[in-house]
């Protein structure tokens, strides 16, 4: 297995093959720059070091993606032997993880009508899963590809399928959790689309991805492409596509759900304001949350971000 010999993927919105190139990473910067891996287990053929790795826009559509098609081995490699399963999981389980998860299930909750059964799709090591466990009125499914993580949640009482089809078998569910998942798979539009047909008349389904648009933007493409450490976000292994609002909510509308606007969440309504010691930059943040305000009197939305993103089936918008 050598990298050279990867094939190029094309776009996953249209198919497009034409891609402008914004950064090439190679193995060695996309190791280097996360926490996550095991810094001494290069165990693979110097060539995955010093290969380069795309990531671009797509000239038809304008999507951004990683470029290279990468086989099962390799990422078998990399998501259960590379990545330092201990680490990433004392992450998950930290208290600002945890804290993050509650924050959205709180919502989530309120937006779903009790009783109700919620699918929690590529729940990792499940720690959202726990938070659920004893929510009364609440019934909870995980999806785990991995065999490792499947078969220690399924002992520590969790029911966990590892197969799509099987999950038609507990359908239709309430609420479904696409927590830091839709970056990671090669064909994003059919999962969402396979999820619609799982989700109730009504249900909510809670989405959050990178900042696709803040990593290639800002400064991280300058700094990577003078051969520094990547930001882990940044990653053509595990994080193959980068979402935009925009696209983002044009797959899911594909699919069939519609963005709940802020004046629809059942919480406060952010507006951007930070703290921050700099006058100038509380400044400047003060002006854009003015006119963050404006909108929201005029849209019922205020910050729209990919991080943290709630949508309805059947088309219902909130």
């Amino acid at each position: 297995m050598h990298p050279a010999e990867f094939p190029g993927r094309p776009c996953p919105v249209c198919q497009g093959v034409r891609q402008a190139p914004i950064v090439r990473l190679t193995g060695l910067q996309i190791i280097a720059g996360n926490w996550s891996y095991r810094q001494s287990n290069w165990s693979w053929h110097e060539a995955f070091l010093s290969h380069a790795f795309p990531i671009g826009r797509c000239a038809d559509c304008g999507f951004v993606y990683a470029g290279t098609e990468l086989p099962e081995t390799f990422l078998d490699y990399v998501y259960d032997e590379l990545i330092d399963c201990h680490a990433a999981r004392r992450e998950a389980f930290s208290i600002t993880s945890l804290a993050n998860r509650m924050s959205y299930l709180s919502i989530l909750f309120r937006l779903i009508s009790p009783p109700a059964k919620i699918l929690d799709f590529g729940c990792g090591f499940g720690a959202t899963l726990s938070l659920m466990a004893n929510v009364a009125g609440i019934g909870s499914v995980g999806f785990e590809t991995s065999p490792r993580r499947a078969t220690e949640l399924r002992a520590g009482g969790y029911a966990i399928e590892d197969n799509l089809a099987a999950l038609r078998d507990h359908a239709p569910f309430s609420g479904l959790i696409l927590d830091n998942v839709l970056e990671h798979l090669p064909n994003p539009w059919e999962t969402v689309s396979f999820l619609r047909e799982l989700c109730a008349q009504g249900g909510v389904i809670y989405v959050s991805v990178p900042d696709g648009h803040g990593l290639y933007s800002s400064s991280s493409a300058p700094i990577v492409k003078g051969g520094q450490p990547a930001p882990m976000e940044l990653n053509p292994w595990e994080h193959l596509n980068y979402f935009t609002v925009e696209h983002l909510d044009r797959m899911m509308a594909s699919a069939g759900f519609s963005p709940i606007r802020q004046a629809g969440l059942p919480s406060e309504v952010a507006i951007g304001l930070r703290p921050d010691r700099n006058v100038t930059r509380r400044l400047k943040n003060t002006l854009a949350s003015v006119h963050r305000s404006l909108r929201y009197g005029l849209t019922g939305d205020a910050l729209r971000n990919v991080n943290r993103r709630f949508y309805r089936a059947a088309g219902t918008a909130g």
